[in-house]
């Protein structure tokens, strides 16, 4: 049997590891490169508030970030693959869509 790993998260009262904010400074820098990219108006107005709101949340709160359109999925790949390079894990990512 193959078990999952679920990310631990930080509660309010907790602060993040130094590991935690690089992750997240990663993830930012990257998601502010693809926002320059593609231009203001090209990402759907709920991609950009739910990476946003990942973002200020210092990347730890699991807000599901859903991307709807092919600008907002190609993004999500960019930022996927972005971050995996950064020797960010794939769990990290908040992409999920219910």
């Amino acid at each position: 049997m193959i078990v999952g790993l679920k990310p631990v998260l930080v509660s309010a009262d907790e602060t993040p590891t130094a590991w935690q904010l690089a992750k997240c400074r990663f993830y930012e820098e990257t998601w502010r490169d693809m926002l320059a990219h593609f231009g203001p108006g090209a990402l759907s107005e709920q991609f950009v508030d739910q990476n946003e709101r990942f973002i200020a949340a210092h990347c730890l709160q699991r807000i599901e970030v859903c991307p709807k359109t092919e600008n907002d999925l190609a993004v999500a790949n960019a930022l996927t693959l972005g971050t995996m390079n950064g020797d960010v894990g794939g769990t990290f990512l908040p992409f999920r869509c219910d």
